[in-house]
């Protein structure tokens, strides 16, 4: 009997699962196809770097300002809505984009598709948060970073070879196709799950992640005044913004400016950053499993001395073998250090703003997507290149020991077991 009962539950988490990382998957590979090709479009309207930069970046604006919107609408009126409107607000404004007659209109229409992207990632971390249990928690989460790291691999060879074939709008109009086709999935097969059914910081004994009585449930106010005085939700997401900021400004910005002045091309630099994904996506699952098993931060300094590592061979790399071999470090560090933030806020998230919660995580996340190229231009701009990129490397250091010692195991460690 028990077993007949659970079966039917079991199939509806599990299809849910699937089909959002199907959506993710399609959703991060319409975004690869162009990335080949936007600057180039960009520059038609207008060749300041500067104005190119911004309408390539602009997208990322999305992260930062429906980080906790998403999170309210989630908490009040389900995942799905959040999620087949984050998707079908990204089509919009990647149907647009090749009709662009302008620079400020590119802009504009990234930044409705970043909206809707911005919405939609933090609609999915929610998603997984509720099918998941503190035990399984950070290999969920993984998920949806293992289908994003997909999407950007195999995007830029797509958008790339479509250039080539069929011009340069050939990209923009695959991409409306392919985040299309994420919406239709979210639309037609993924199911809704129970918002707020889980719990929170625990009390009493109580475990991250358990169900909640009604009556105990925290308010919206109550649980962020939790949360920012929680020092192990601030030591997690400020780690996150230091990883996303050097990802965003340290190896995408920076780095590839650093390798053209050392006399490396654009090709090799191209694979380079392919390169970095490729250790990301093997050591993900990895981590998530250690990260269930052993505790959250228990990933997290080998992490930032691979980051740091791969920082310090780019620096001094003068052939293409110490370039690859930084490449292997960057994106294993990044690897280990994907799940265990995500993982540790969602067991943090109060009860009854578990939304509220993923989704402030995400928005400090963000910041880090806008301003890693603000920052580490700016000091290379006064330091140099190299002094930015050590700069970048102790900003991790120091963040990844924060939250080590801070966070601990106050809750990351899951101790609950699967039930049987």
């Amino acid at each position: 009997m028990r077993i007949s009962h659970r079966l039917p539950n079991f199939t509806r988490t599990h299809r849910g699962v699937v089909v959002l990382c199907v959506a993710i998957f399609f959703s991060l590979l319409s975004q690869g196809i162009i990335t080949p090709v936007l600057p180039l479009f960009a520059e038609d309207f207008n060749d300041s770097p500067f104005l190119v930069g911004l309408a390539v970046g602009i997208f990322g604006f999305g992260r930062v300002a429906m980080g906790i919107p998403s999170g309210i609408l989630a908490q009040r009126h389900g995942r799905r809505i959040v999620l087949v409107g984050g998707t079908g607000l990204a089509t919009i404004g990647s149907i647009m984009v090749p009709f662009s007659g302008s620079l400020n209109e590119l802009m504009i229409y990234r930044g409705i598709a970043g909206l809707g992207g911005g919405a939609y990632m933090v609609g999915a971390a929610i998603y997984l948060r509720d099918v998941s249990a503190p035990a399984t928690r950070a290999r969920y989460q993984s998920l949806q970073e293992m289908s994003v790291v997909m999407g950007v691999i195999v995007g830029p060879f797509i958008g790339g070879y479509l250039a080539e074939w069929l011009g340069i709008k050939a990209p923009l109009y695959a991409q409306a196709a392919t985040v299309g086709v994420g919406v239709l999935v979210v639309q037609l097969w993924l199911p809704e799950t129970q918002p707020g059914t889980r719990s929170s910081i625990p009390k009493g004994g109580r475990t991250p992640g358990d169900s909640a009585p009604a009556a105990h449930r925290t308010s919206t106010l109550h649980g962020l005044n939790i949360l920012l005085r929680h020092p192990g939700f601030v030591s997690a997401c400020l780690f996150n913004l230091a990883i996303v900021a050097n990802r965003q400004g340290g190896r995408f910005a920076i780095m590839p400016l650093l390798g053209s002045i050392k006399g490396f091309g654009p090709g090799q630099l191209g694979v380079f950053l392919t390169v970095t994904h490729i250790p990301q996506l093997m050591f993900l699952p990895l981590t998530a499993f250690i990260s269930d098993r052993f505790g959250r931060v228990f990933t997290v300094l080998p992490a930032a001395a691979s980051i740091i590592l791969g920082i310090a061979i780019f620096i001094y790399a003068d052939n293409i073998y110490f370039l690859l071999l930084s490449a292997v470090f960057l994106g294993m560090g990044e690897g280990l250090a994907g799940p265990p933030p995500t993982a540790y806020v969602a067991d943090a998230a109060p009860a009854g703003i578990e939304g509220i919660t993923l989704g402030l995580f995400r928005t400090i996340g963000g910041a880090g997507f806008l301003g890693g190229a603000l920052l580490f231009g700016g000091l290379s701009d006064l330091f140099g290149f190299r002094s930015a990129l050590w700069i970048d490397s102790m900003i991790v250091a120091v963040a990844s020991v924060n939250f080590v010692l801070v966070a601990g195991t106050s809750i990351g460690k899951s101790r609950s077991k699967p039930s049987t």
